[in-house]
């Protein structure tokens, strides 16, 4: 990203005030003072974080006197954004090679204590985000979290990373021993909804956002001995036990209506279904999550609304410095009166509760997010 040249400024600030032609060949409309809280400065910036993408951070906006210093917090910022300098980059394939080998050698202790490998690679991560190698932005951390200081978003980056590297070390454990091992270190927390009189009459699908240790849903319910069919897309990055019977929603039109087909055929016969509520697709509804418009994929309304089926939201994430993963189950969403709800404002009004649930939850732990997680979230950000 370039940065912000005086001539660049210049052509900001004629946009909105007028600088007289002396002032500029002697550059001192750089000096020039101004009031903090102007209208003309909220527009400038409103200009040059349309340019450049990010949003200004409010405990920087106070140390802005004059033109100059908007041209130094800015470009600032734009240092911040850089991929790091050559010799200090760490390409892809490395990456992967290394990650690769470090959970090789790792199974070992993993086959002995998991909870201790969790936390040895968690300090892998947190050495690789201070050495410059790896994690989120200080922006894409505070574009989630709010944090008002970049140390605080420091502090989230650098758990971001450490919990990205768990999650890989988890993924292929679970690759390399299933779910069976992983049981002992899931605590389950909030789940005397799931076995209540009206639980056990009725089916329930169990919604999941693309946050936390994944392969902890899974695990989660099969340690409560609660069997759930997984419905998921082709290409999922979800990880999947083989035991659990899967329907693959695949790209064409035929193989989704099948797929939507057979899961109310399942949950007819009082079956339970596990579904990501985020992911692609043509049918969904935008929901306020984290202070971004994302889209929350209709499926799992439309289940409910067709079968009478529960939603009810669960989340994973993992328990500071224990190396275990905490399963915890939301509680259900209340499907609203009917009167004279169409069905799409019916599922609408399903979606927006469960945004609700999960932005609680997200607001609370936001490092719980993995850097795959945290930029596919940005990623799906849709506009009004």
């Amino acid at each position: 990203m370039r940065e912000l040249s005086v001539e660049d400024l210049l052509e900001i600030i004629n946009e909105v005030v007028d600088i007289e032609e002396e002032n500029l060949k002697q550059k001192s409309f750089l000096e020039t003072v101004i009031t903090a809280d102007s209208h003309e400065l909220l527009r400038i910036y409103s200009r040059i974080e349309a340019r450049y993408g990010f949003r200004f951070n409010p405990s920087e906006l106070p140390g802005v006197k004059t033109f100059g210093d908007i041209l130094a917090a800015v470009n600032k910022r734009i240092t911040q954004l850089k991929p790091p300098k050559r010799g200090q980059e760490w390409p892809a394939g490395m990456f992967r090679l290394t990650r690769y080998l470090f959970n090789k050698l790792m199974m070992p202790l993993m086959a002995f204590n998991p909870a201790i490998g969790f936390r040895l690679t968690a300090k892998l991560g947190k050495l690789l985000y201070n050495l410059n190698l790896f994690g989120p932005s200080l922006d894409e951390v505070r574009s989630i979290s709010g944090c008002r200081t970049d140390a605080q978003c420091h502090s989230i980056a650098v758990q971001i990373a450490a919990k990205t590297i768990m999650n890989s070390l988890l993924y292929h454990f679970f690759r390399r021993s299933g779910l069976e091992p992983l049981l002992p270190y899931v605590v389950c927390r909030d789940t005397e909804q799931l076995f209540s009189c009206e639980s056990v009459k009725r089916p329930t699908i169990f919604i999941h956002f693309h946050f936390g240790p994944l392969i902890g849903l899974p695990a989660g319910l099969l340690k409560l001995g609660i069997t759930a069919t997984i419905l998921t897309g082709q290409n999922s990055d979800t990880p999947l036990p083989e035991e659990l019977i899967r329907y693959h929603i695949l790209d064409s039109t035929e193989s989704r209506a099948q797929a939507l087909l057979k899961a109310i055929e399942h949950l007819s016969s009082n079956g339970n279904i596990l579904m990501a509520i985020d992911g692609g697709g043509s049918s969904y509804h935008l929901v306020e999550l984290l202070g971004h418009r994302i889209p929350f994929m209709r499926g799992a309304a439309t289940l409910s609304r067709l079968t009478g089926a529960r939603l009810i939201p669960v989340v994973t994430r993992w328990i500071p410095n224990r190396g275990r993963i905490l399963f915890q189950a939301l509680p259900a969403i209340t499907p609203p009166s009917r009167n004279s709800m169409s069905d799409t404002e019916f599922e609408n009004a399903l979606l927006t509760e469960a945004a609700y649930r999960f932005d609680e939850i997200m607001k609370k732990a936001p490092e719980d997010f993995s850097l795959t997680q945290l930029r596919r979230f940005l990623q799906s950000e849709r506009g009004l």
